[in-house]
C-alpha cells in the first residue's frame, strides 16, 4: 500500500433501486440497525452477493478533518482529536458513522491483481500469509499493515439529520439553513456535502483499529478483483458506528467506491468555500 487519501464519497448514480439489507427493511427515519437509531447515511441495497453488497448512498453531509504526511496511526488520531474537538465545542451529537479513508494501492499492484484472480475468497484466510504486501499482523520494522507514510489522512463525522442537504428542489437559501456551525479557521475541519454514490460494502466487528482495517480493505478489493467488479483501485472507506467506550457488539463496515467515482474533495460542496475555508 502507498498511502491514505482524500476522502469519501461522490457520484450521481442512476436506477438506485429500493431492497432490503439482510438484518430487514432499513427504516430511512432511523437507519439499519447498526445506526442504533442514531442520524447515519442513507441507503439501498442494489445488488447483493455472497462476500460483499453493493449499494446506493444518497448525498450526505459531513464534518472532515485530515492529516498531511503522517503514519497511518498518527493520522488518524491527529484528524480525529481535531474532529472531536469541533462536535464538542459545537454539541453535533447524534449521528454517526465516524469514517475513515484508505488507499489500497500496492507496491506491487500486478503481481496482487495476479495472486487475486487465482485465489477464491473461501482460501484468503488459510492462504493471508502468501498476499504480497503487507501482512496483516505487521511486525517489529514498522513495515506491517497501516504503518506506511501517507500523504493524507482524513477523518469524517456524518452530521445529525438536521444538517443534511434537502431535496434537490428545495430553494437555495434553505441549504444554507442548514450548514452546522462553521469551523474556525486553525481548527482543520472542513464541512462537506458529497453527492450521491455507489460502493461496495462488507462488515465485520470487533475494534477496527489497524492492521484489522486495513486488511478487511485489502479482502474486499480481493473478493472484487476475484468476481470482477469494476471498482476504484486507489480507495476505500471505514465506516466506524460504535464509541470507542463500547466493547461489545461492536460493528464496522469497509467501502470500495464502484468505477464510476469522484472524491468528495474534489468533486463534493465544501459548504464554507465561499468564506475563504479551503479543504485542499
Amino acid at each position: 500500500m502507498r498511502s491514505f487519501g482524500i476522502l469519501l464519497l461522490g457520484l450521481v448514480v442512476l436506477g438506485c433501486v429500493l431492497a432490503t439489507e439482510p438484518d430487514g427493511p432499513v427504516d430511512r427515519r432511523r437507519g439499519p440497525w447498526f445506526c442504533h437509531k442514531k442520524d447515519c447515511p442513507a441507503f439501498k441495497t442494489v445488488r447483493e452477493e455472497a462476500d460483499y453488497t453493493l449499494r446506493c448512498y444518497e448525498r450526505s453531509t459531513w464534518a472532515v478533518s485530515c492529516a498531511h504526511d503522517v503514519y497511518m496511526p498518527d493520522g488518524v488520531l491527529r484528524a480525529t482529536a481535531s474532529l472531536l474537538n469541533y462536535i464538542k465545542e459545537n454539541e453535533l451529537f447524534g449521528g454517526t458513522p465516524l469514517a475513515f479513508v484508505s488507499h489500497l494501492s500496492l507496491e506491487n499492484q500486478e503481481a496482487w491483481l495476479a495472486w487475486n484472480r487465482t485465489v477464491s475468497p473461501a482460501d484468503v484466510a488459510a492462504k493471508d500469509a502468501e498476499l504480497p504486501g503487507p501482512s496483516p499482523a505487521g511486525d517489529g520494522d514498522g513495515v506491517g499493515a497501516g504503518n506506511w507514510l501517507h500523504r493524507t489522512v482524513c477523518a469524517a463525522y456524518f452530521l445529525p439529520s438536521k444538517y443534511q442537504a434537502g431535496d434537490d428542489a428545495e430553494e437555495p437559501g434553505s441549504q444554507a439553513d442548514r450548514r452546522p456551525p462553521r469551523p474556525g479557521r486553525k481548527s482543520h475541519v472542513h464541512i462537506i456535502r458529497a453527492r450521491r454514490f455507489e460502493a461496495f460494502v462488507t462488515g465485520f466487528r470487533g475494534f477496527a483499529t489497524p492492521p484489522r482495517s486495513v486488511w478487511e480493505a485489502m479482502r474486499l478489493a480481493h473478493a472484487l478483483t476475484w468476481h470482477r467488479e469494476w471498482f476504484d483501485w486507489t480507495t476505500s472507506l471505514l465506516f466506524q458506528y460504535d464509541p470507542p467506550t463500547q466493547v461489545e457488539g461492536r460493528w464496522n463496515e469497509v467501502l470500495i467506491p464502484a468505477k464510476r467515482w469522484h472524491d468528495l474533495l474534489g468533486e463534493g460542496e465544501d459548504v464554507f468555500a465561499e468564506e475563504g475555508v479551503s479543504v485542499q
